[in-house]
């Protein structure tokens, strides 16, 4: 990682099994960097709308907590299903000069290390896909492991001795 880049604690929006947002190692803090100018200004594309007990609502609510906490606004937009409407939705926001764009869907997303060179000086997030880029700090999580806690701790607590998945 570059030297230009300050260590920062990490912030994850939502269950910590299900991160939707981070503001981290490199990219926290609203500041001049240096770095052509860049001011901080965070940005996410949502691929479909936000609804009640989904994906994208766990994702909203964690940047509007990290909104009060912090002060700094995330801009949110809501693109329609197909990869060529999230991909359009990423070239706007990139194009507007956001940054860093946090690409919640890169594991599905077709071509992105070719994405990520077009814009050369945007800082991006990636979840579920690691790439060697000098622009995106990948963040991988393994949701296994999360899984195991969530059903050790049901174990825990039950009273009837019986837990179940669906």
């Amino acid at each position: 990682m570059s030297d230009e880049f300050e260590s920062r604690p990490l912030w994850v929006f939502g269950p910590p099994c299900l991160p939707a947002c981070a503001c981290g190692d490199p990219f926290c803090r609203p500041r001049r960097s240096g770095r052509r100018g860049e001011t901080f200004r965070p940005a996410i594309v949502y691929q479909g709308s936000i609804e009640k007990s989904s994906f994208n609502q766990t994702i909203h609510e964690g940047i509007q907590s990290f909104r009060d906490k912090t002060g700094v606004g995330c801009e949110e937009v809501v693109s329609g299903l197909t990869q060529q409407d999230y991909l359009d939705s990423l070239t706007e926001i990139c194009k507007e000069g956001y940054s860093p764009v946090f690409l919640i869907y890169s594991n599905h997303l077709k071509g992105l290390a070719t994405f990520i060179h077009s814009y050369p000086g945007i800082r991006f997030v990636g979840l579920g896909e690691v790439l060697d880029e000098p622009n995106l700090f990948s963040l991988n999580f393994a949701e296994e492991e999360g899984s195991f806690l969530a059903g050790a701790l049901a174990a825990m607590v039950t009273k009837t001795k019986t837990i179940a998945f669906l």
